[in-house]
């Protein structure tokens, strides 16, 4: 959905370019920026998910000597980061109380 979006981005910027040069009044996206701008918790969420899913496995039941500590630092780091802003958004937007008490 990310790149769907990110291609529908480019592409309103390219036709705006091509207007401009035609002389023809140039169309608005801005509910194509909101749009995005109101995808952007569900995708971290998703993502952060799916990631912290992939790794784990590895970190919990793979070989010790594979571990590479700085990875597995930032990647924790990141995802707590990521989810902590997914849940303060949710949050104020009145999600179920499951989300609201985290």
């Amino acid at each position: 959905m990310n790149e769907r979006l990110q291609e529908c981005v480019e592409k309103s910027r390219l036709f705006n370019q091509r207007e401009f040069l035609v002389g023809k009044e140039q169309k608005d996206y801005g509910r194509l920026q909101k749009m995005m701008k109101d995808f952007q918790p569900y995708s971290n969420l998703w993502l952060t998910t799916r990631t912290w899913f992939s790794r784990h496995e590895s970190w919990t039941n793979g070989p010790w000597e594979e571990l590479e500590p700085e990875e597995l630092d930032t990647t924790f780091e990141t995802c707590m980061k990521t989810m902590g802003q997914v849940v303060r958004y949710f949050k104020d937007k009145g999600f179920p109380k499951i989300i609201a008490n985290a």
